[in-house]
């Protein structure tokens, strides 16, 4: 909301913000329709819902050219949003072509906030903006894992806002004690497209109270935070982002607090409707963030899990899936020296304290 304070105006945000991660509503079952259902009472009790829309809503049955078994949602699936999500983020490596516009088109209607894809590059960059009681949020998404080839975004074809990640093989040092010992593997974001999105940061961070930046990268079914990301992830935050959001991955991340900010690097997913590795995607949780002003007053996750009738669903730390979720998190996030607290609201998330980063290091090869 805003303030007057001096003659001018201040922006005090005073509220929870959700986050999920991965959200695909193709329909596959019966009970598709309800697959929001068990957690719509959890969703309802934030002010501000935000989650990364893996697939885009479309009529033609098309399976995309680069990733064999994939099919766009069908749009009727896009209801189950209403109500449950003020805003999702659409820059990922399944939102492509024509589709996007016919995809937006269909959130637009529902009322749905959208960021990161779009019919062309400067609507890809527009950042989504939802309003509430507690202030304004503003959202924006990019990723770094795309096609090469007619995926990104253009001055004139629809596409995805990236931040291209580039990739070299350094020989593992004991490479002569032992042949065929694997590389180490160097990731840096590109400088140009980095500092793209940060000046998009920089821009939005003057409207809203909280800003909220999706990232689509990593590796998919790997918890390993690879040097890019690190880079990138910083970056924003420096450039004025609270919170940056990881997606792409499956399985819950790491956790880390960084200057005045904090980063998600896997959310996990939250439902995820395709035949796609269904036994490896059931894990995830709901962020939740306490935020006055710009001060995070406090943070927690909630552990989710996909049933078998593929609702997403709410777990307890102590139960079986709830714990073993919750080590995932907790185990992630010692690199970044944030502690994990299990409590009857989820786990609870601090730093240590300590002033020492994580090192942005390489990933891959043998111990010395």
């Amino acid at each position: 909301m805003q303030t007057r304070e001096s003659g001018r105006f201040i922006f005090v945000f005073t509220g929870t913000i959700g986050l999920v991660g991965d959200i695909n509503l193709r329909r596959c079952l019966d009970t598709d329709e309800t697959c929001l259902d068990e957690v719509a009472g959890e969703l309802a009790s934030v002010d501000v819902r935000l989650g990364n829309l893996e697939g885009a809503f479309a009529a033609e049955e098309e399976e995309l050219p680069f990733k064999p078994g994939w099919f766009h949602g069908q749009p009727e699936m896009a209801r189950c949003l209403v109500g449950r999500f003020d805003a999702v983020a659409c820059a990922n490596n399944v939102h492509y072509g024509d589709a996007i516009v016919q995809s937006l088109q269909v959130l637009d209607e529902l009322g749905i906030g959208h960021a990161g894809a779009g019919a062309d590059i400067v609507r890809a960059r527009t950042p989504a903006i939802v309003s509430s009681a507690a202030g304004s949020v503003g959202m924006l998404s990019y990723t770094s894992v795309f096609e090469p080839s007619g995926h990104a975004a253009s001055a004139t074809s629809p596409g995805v806002a990236t931040v291209k990640a580039l990739t070299a093989y350094e020989p593992n040092p004991r490479v002569l004690q032992m042949p065929g010992a694997p590389a180490l593997v160097h990731t840096w974001a590109d400088p140009e497209e980095m500092e793209r999105a940060c000046r998009d940061v920089r821009s939005l961070r003057e409207r809203v109270d909280v800003l909220v930046v999706y990232l689509h990268f990593g590796v998919s079914m790997s918890p390993t935070v690879h040097e890019y990301q690190r880079q990138l992830a910083r970056a924003l935050v420096d450039a004025g982002a609270n919170i940056v959001a990881g997606s792409h991955s499956h399985t819950p991340g790491g956790v880390e607090f960084y200057g005045l900010g904090v980063v998600f690097y896997s959310l996990g997913n939250f439902v995820f409707n395709t035949g796609f590795h269904p036994d490896a995607t059931r894990d995830g949780v709901l962020a939740k963030l306490e935020i006055r002003g710009s001060t995070i007053r406090s943070c927690s996750v909630l552990p989710t899990f996909r049933d078998t009738s593929a609702r997403a669903t709410l777990v307890a730390p102590p139960s079986r899936e709830g714990a073993r979720i919750s080590e995932m998190v907790r185990s992630r996030s010692e690199e970044f020296h944030t502690v994990v607290h299990a409590s009857e609201d989820g786990l609870v998330l601090t730093s240590s304290g300590s002033r020492r980063h994580a090192p942005v290091r390489a990933s891959g090869g043998l111990p010395h």
